[in-house]
């Protein structure tokens, strides 16, 4: 098994990562490779319950491919917002309350 062959012992949630991450699509478009996205954005931002944790979610659908602009239409955000949260790396940029409204 994986974790053997490594010598890092993975969690089933690891596994399951590692599944999905595995059946992703590939394409090459004018020299570039692109993964097909993991999850929609509704997906992605499904269970959000805070600021901090859509801040979050907010870098990880970027890593997955999605523009910052296409977040920002999904979320009703300004795309400076989008862009800063994702600049920043930091899951506090923008927020000043705890729950979204």
């Amino acid at each position: 098994m994986l974790s053997g062959f490594l010598g890092v012992k993975f969690s089933q949630d690891d596994l399951t990562f590692l599944q999905t991450e595995q059946n992703r699509k590939i394409e090459k478009k004018e020299n570039m490779i692109i993964l097909s996205k993991s999850k929609s954005l509704e997906e992605h931002f499904i269970d959000v319950k805070s600021k901090k944790e859509r801040n979050s979610i907010i870098s990880l659908a970027y890593l997955d491919g999605y523009s910052q602009i296409g977040i920002a239409n999904y979320l009703g955000l300004s795309k400076s917002l989008i862009s800063k949260i994702v600049k920043s790396g930091d899951s506090t940029a923008g927020v000043n309350g705890s729950l979204i409204p």
